[in-house]
């Protein structure tokens, strides 16, 4: 109809509306629920379909109790480009790495964003865990809409 409809720049104000540059900004940078893996079964704790880019940016483990043996495993487009096993102490935590495997001492810290890798995809992300009842897994990822 030839009518122009401005929305202000800051998503904050008084009128609710947010622009498209800030949904997408949002949308972007997500940070997965930790999840916690069962013994002896594989887990998936983040499956972005088709069409989605993504990068995987951290993935860690930490163990509640007890010695437990975790695996992670990434597939990228359909392809298993990490995959890696480790046991970690109890009460300490397992970064992955940028070269596929989990780091090779156990930490206190199980914060993933001193932990960066970049493994991108361009259709499809998945990253499965196997680990003990006390492993609980983190994700930090960026989805490209």
């Amino acid at each position: 109809s030839g009518t122009e409809v401005r929305v202000p720049a800051d998503p904050t104000t008084v009128l609710g509306v947010a622009t498209k540059q800030y949904v997408d900004g949002v949308q972007m940078f997500q940070t997965q629920a930790a999840a916690t893996g069962a013994a002896a079964t594989l887990v998936t704790v983040l499956n972005l379909a088709a069409t989605t880019r993504a990068i995987l940016h951290a993935v860690s483990v930490k163990n509640g109790s007890g010695g437990v043996t975790a695996q992670i495993i990434v597939t990228v487009d359909g392809t298993i480009v990490m995959n890696d096993t480790a046991v970690v102490g109890a009460g300490l935590a397992r970064h992955m790495l940028s070269n596929g495997l989990l780091s090779s001492a156990d930490v206190a810290d199980h914060d993933v964003t001193g932990h960066l890798i970049d493994v991108h995809a361009n259709s499809t992300l998945k990253v499965e865990v196997n680990g003990g009842t006390g492993g609980t897994y983190q994700l930090l990822y960026s989805k490209i809409p």
